[in-house]
């Protein structure tokens, strides 16, 4: 029985990471591309057309020209975890957390990665800076 719940989980955490991902995407908020690079701006638009290999080439510049963005690493995170990249997408996010610990987007996005990944107990590390 244990080996078909363990089957299941690992998709079950990818569902809600990619839900997740997709309604922090489409909240409504849009980040202030007044302060954004344009290749930042332009792969924030690409992610949201689905089209994250295209959004990943110009978020990697973005973040070349300005590796203290929080939400430029962010967007590789949500990038990566719809490449299924998700070992590349816990280094993005886990940018993201660094360069704004008081983000809860940032902080659950990492944790749900991690979970995917199979790293329930780094993943739990997460909850309590959720706010």
């Amino acid at each position: 029985m244990a080996g078909i719940i363990n089957k299941y989980v690992p998709m079950r955490l990818e569902f809600w990471l990619i839900i997740g991902l997709l309604a922090a995407c489409d909240s409504g908020e849009k980040p202030a591309v007044a302060r954004m690079s344009r290749e930042s701006a332009a792969g924030f638009r690409l992610l949201r057309q689905d089209r994250p290999g295209e959004a990943l080439a110009l978020l990697q510049r973005a973040a070349e020209k300005d590796p203290t963005s929080m939400e430029v690493h962010y967007n590789m995170g949500v990038a990566h975890t719809r490449l299924k990249e998700y070992p590349k997408a816990i280094a993005a996010f886990g940018c993201a957390v660094e360069l704004a610990p008081e983000n809860p987007d940032a902080h659950f996005a990492l944790g749900i990665a991690l979970g995917v990944e199979h790293r329930q107990r780094d993943a739990v590390k997460q909850a309590p800076l959720l706010k």
